[in-house]
């Protein structure tokens, strides 16, 4: 494993490559809920809530400067594995005047909204009969929510150069990251906000209400997920003597629409363009429905010795944008991902016991052991895959 390395200086080659990125982003969020409870009578309740969440989270412009530094400077750098950052350095000129070459990109309106409109109701039915049963609750519960990513205008770069290479400049400060540790160089300098915003938008061409060839409509950094999701589930709870307990069933009902894009490379096979490429509109359609048990019991052995055991099954839904992603690339760490609409919903089969032991008031001694059989799992690690570059 290479640990690290030391580059000679060579005429004409740079060894620096310098991002300066400034965003203008906005945030709102907004909700409303209800909520009602009603006494039925002595031995039956009700509560009921209904709601509405809604949040976007759009950045409209995006200033961007990309320069190289560093001709014929040479480079090194150091690991020092997870005890401290990475030690670097880099000769020749990295001032402004520096600068070999200069690109921009990503002046793009990029907005996520996030919406989900629900409702639950709850009942609860008691016995005071003195009986094993002590209750039973049921319910039930709808939702429908609505993810989407869009990124449908953007500017054209022009000459941005000419008119910031003269810009306002400022200075890291001296001690800038000095907590982290590591040698690196700490007072680097950067174009102001004000110097790289002004330059861009007055060498830049908007781009806006065209989703054709000519546009810049980013279909590839678009997807939508609208998930319905129904759940009803039964309860019941149990005590007796120097014991107690509770068993239940949930129902699941989950109907999902997902639209994303994929890139192609024939023409005859895309739905759409703009000048970031061409794609194909896909479009699927999940249903699940499961029914899910749970237990749980307690036994009270002793006054200072408690067993319990639990027993269930548990469903979790895959994120929205690990279902709707569309697939990004990256020709430096040669890795890549993207969503699947494809994937199911995890699905948990557990048990869980525990011995407790209460020796003193405020002391305990507990020995558990715990089973998790997965299903359908994603895991998080990388694949060798093909792909075509063009």
């Amino acid at each position: 494993m290479l640990t690290n390395a030391t580059y000679t200086g060579r005429p004409g080659t740079d060894y620096a490559v310098y991002d300066m990125i400034y965003r203008e982003a906005t945030a709102k969020s907004n909700y409303i809920t209800l909520d009602a409870d009603w006494q039925i009578n002595d031995n039956l309740s009700a509560k009921f809530q209904a709601g509405n969440t809604k949040g976007t989270g759009s950045t409209p412009r995006q200033f961007i400067a990309e320069v190289t530094l560093a001709n014929g400077g040479g480079a090194s750098w150091t690991t020092h594995g997870n005890s401290a950052p990475v030690d670097w350095s880099v000769g020749g000129d990295i001032s402004p005047a520096g600068v070999t070459s200069f690109g921009t990109w990503g002046n793009q309106e990029v907005t996520a909204e996030d919406q989900e409109k629900w409702f639950t109701a709850d009942f609860s039915r008691y016995f005071n009969d003195g009986g094993t049963l002590s209750s039973i609750e049921f319910g039930a519960r709808y939702a429908d929510h609505k993810r989407e990513a869009l990124s449908p205008e953007g500017a054209s770069p022009g000459d941005i150069w000419s008119a910031l290479k003269d810009g306002a400049t400022a200075n890291y400060p001296g001690g800038f990251a000095g907590g982290i540790g590591g040698n690196f160089p700490r007072n680097l300098w950067y174009f102001t906000p004000g110097a790289l915003k002004d330059a861009i938008l007055a060498n830049s061409t908007w781009l806006s209400n065209d989703d054709g060839p000519t546009g810049r409509h980013n279909y590839g950094g678009e997807w939508k997920v609208a998930e319905k999701n129904f759940a009803g589930y039964v309860q019941a709870k149990f005590a007796g003597d120097r014991w107690s307990g509770n068993v239940g069933l949930r129902y699941v009902n989950i109907d999902q629409d997902i639209n994303t894009y994929q890139a192609v490379t024939d023409a005859a096979n895309a739905d759409v363009s703009s000048l970031f490429g061409q794609w194909k509109a896909l479009a699927y359609n999940n249903k699940h429905d499961r029914i899910l048990p749970s237990a749980n019991l307690k036994f009270d052995m002793a006054d200072d010795l408690v067993f319990r055991f639990a027993a269930s099954q548990t469903q979790t839904l895959p994120d929205f944008s690990a279902l709707g992603a569309s697939s990004w690339g990256s020709d430096l760490s040669r890795t890549g991902g993207g969503g699947n609409p494809k994937l199911n919903p995890v699905l948990s089969t557990n048990f869980d016991a525990n011995l407790e032991w209460y020796f003193m008031p405020r002391g305990l001694l507990s020995v558990g052991a715990y089973s998790m059989n997965l299903k359908d799992y994603v895991p998080s690690a990388p694949k060798p895959r093909c792909c075509s570059v063009n």
